[in-house]
C-alpha cells in the first residue's frame, strides 16, 4: 500500500507557466516519457546576484501547474511501489520520503539508518519508506512543501533557507546574527513551532514532524578580516534573502551560489568569502581555499519535516502516533549531531588537536569577536536584519513575533 497519493484542489489553471523541457529521474530509475517543467532542472549557474524581493514572483502562480505535470508523472511510480503482505497480515505501507541533503554527514548517519531500519523496526514492520535525498531526487527543495501537499511526496526535510523568498516567517527564529549559540536557537525554535505548525496546517495542509539545524552557518574569507564591517567591497556567498539583505546592509555585494561550487568559486575569484556551514565547509575544503574563519555564527540552517495530512490520516491512529513519536526522537539525534559539529569547526579549522579523529584539520585564522564587535552585531539585528525581514514578513507577522519570539525573548516587531 502506497501513501499520499491524494490530490487538493490548489490549482489555477489560468496560471503561467514554463514549457517542460526536463525529464524526471527519481532514485536509480528514470519515467519514460513524463516530462516536468523547469521546477525540477537539476543545475544552477555558477554565480547570480541574489534577487532583490520586489524582483521575486509568486511562486505559487509560478508553478502550479508545472507541479501538476510532475505529479503526472510520479503518482504511478509512487503507486506501483507496493510492498507484497505477508499471508494473514496487511501489506506494509510504504513512504515516499525526500531527506536533506547528501552532502551533509547528517543524511548518511541519521536520516538514511532511520527511514531504512529504524523506523520499519519500530513499527513491526508496518511502515517503510523509499528515502531520497534533495540534491539528488531531481527535486528543487522549493518545491517540497507543494508535492507533499499534492501527494507526490509522503514525506520531506524541507530546508527553511531556500523557501524563506516566499515563506519568510518560518525563517524568523533564525534570522543573521541574532542566535549566537545552539542553545540560544533551539529555545526559539521551541517558541516558534506552534505558531510554525499552524501556518503549515492552515496554508499548505501539512502536519509539522520536526525541527532541527544543520551546523553554524560561518563565514570562511580569503582576505584578512576582524569585524563583520571590513566586508565591504567583497563578493560574498550567502543562502537565502535574510543573508543578502545582511551582506547587502555591510555594503557586501551578496552571491547566490550552490554549496557544491562554492570551492570553485573561492578558486576562481567570483567570491572571496563564503558563509556556508562550518564542518560542512571543511568537509568540502574550505580550509584549503580561505585562511579566515570568523567565530560566531552568522546564522544557522533549518529545516522542516513535514507529513501532509492525507498521509497521516491514511494511517491507523497507532501507527499515526508512532510516527510521530518516531520523528521526534530523528529530531533530537538530529540537534545533538549538530552541536557536535558546531563545537567542531573551530578546533578543525585551526588544526587543533582536540579536533574529532577522521575530521578535516586546517590551519585557518579564527577571528574572535570582541565586545565592540557583538554590539555592531546587536545594531546591525535592531537597524537592518530584523526591519528587512519585517518588510517581507508584513504586517500578519507583528502579533506571533512579538507573542513569541519579542520581549522578554528579543526584540520587539519593528514599528511601521
Amino acid at each position: 500500500m502506497a501513501v499520499g497519493l491524494g490530490f487538493r484542489d490548489v490549482i489555477n489553471p489560468d496560471d503561467d507557466i514554463a514549457k517542460p523541457n526536463l525529464t524526471i529521474a527519481w532514485g536509480p530509475g528514470k519515467l519514460a516519457g513524463c516530462y516536468s517543467a523547469t521546477v525540477f532542472s537539476r543545475g544552477f549557474p555558477p554565480a547570480l546576484p541574489a534577487p532583490r524581493p520586489e524582483a521575486r514572483t509568486s511562486l505559487r502562480r509560478r508553478l502550479a501547474r508545472q507541479l501538476v505535470l510532475a505529479a503526472c508523472c510520479l503518482l504511478p511510480a509512487i503507486a506501483s511501489a507496493q510492498v507484497p503482505a505477508h499471508e494473514g497480515k496487511a501489506p506494509p505501507i510504504s513512504l515516499r520520503v525526500v531527506g536533506g541533503a547528501a552532502n551533509f554527514s547528517h543524511y548518511n548517519a541519521l536520516e538514511v539508518p532511520f527511514w531504512r531500519d529504524a523506523l520499519p523496526q519500530r513499527t513491526e514492520g508496518r511502515l517503510r519508506a523509499e528515502l531520497t535525498p534533495y540534491d539528488h531526487g531531481g527535486v528543487r527543495p522549493e518545491d517540497l512543501m507543494r508535492l507533499v501537499q499534492l501527494g507526490v511526496i509522503s514525506v520531506a526535510t524541507v530546508p527553511l533557507a531556500l523557501i524563506a523568498s516566499e515563506e519568510p516567517a518560518f525563517l524568523a527564529p533564525d534570522l543573521p546574527l541574532m542566535r549566537n549559540d545552539i542553545a540560544n536557537l533551539r529555545a526559539a525554535v521551541d517558541r516558534w513551532r506552534p505558531q510554525m505548525a499552524k501556518q503549515l496546517n492552515e496554508q499548505y495542509g501539512l502536519e509539522l514532524l520536526g525541527i532541527h539545524s544543520y551546523p553554524a552557518q560561518l563565514l570562511f574569507c580569503q582576505a584578512p578580516l576582524s569585524s563583520l564591517s571590513d566586508l565591504a567591497g567583497r563578493k560574498v556567498r550567502g543562502a537565502g534573502p535574510d543573508q543578502s539583505d545582511l551582506l547587502r546592509a555591510l555594503k557586501a555585494d551578496p552571491v547566490i551560489m550552490p554549496f557544491a561550487d562554492i570551492r570553485a568559486g573561492l578558486r576562481l575569484g567570483q567570491v572571496s568569502c563564503a558563509i556556508t556551514g562550518g564542518l560542512p565547509g571543511l568537509e568540502t575544503g574550505l580550509h584549503h581555499e580561505t585562511r579566515y574563519l570568523y567565530a560566531l555564527p552568522i546564522s544557522w540552517n533549518l529545516n522542516a519535516v513535514v507529513v501532509s495530512r492525507d498521509t497521516l490520516t491514511a494511517l491507523t491512529p497507532p501507527l499515526a502516533a508512532e510516527l510521530l513519536e518516531a520523528t521526534r526522537s530523528l529530531e533530537a539525534m538530529m540537534w545533538q549531531a549538530t552541536e557536535k559539529a558546531t563545537e567542531a569547526a573551530p578546533l578543525c579549522a585551526t588544526g587543533k588537536e582536540s579536533c574529532p579523529p577522521g575530521l578535516p584539520r586546517g590551519a585557518m585564522t579564527l577571528v574572535e569577536a570582541t565586545a565592540d564587535e557583538q554590539a555592531y552585531r546587536e545594531r546591525l539585528v535592531r537597524e537592518n536584519v530584523l526591519p528587512d525581514w519585517a518588510r517581507r514578513c508584513g504586517d500578519g507577522c507583528r502579533e506571533p513575533w512579538n507573542a513569541y519570539l519579542g520581549p522578554p525573548n528579543g526584540p520587539a516587531f519593528p514599528r511601521d
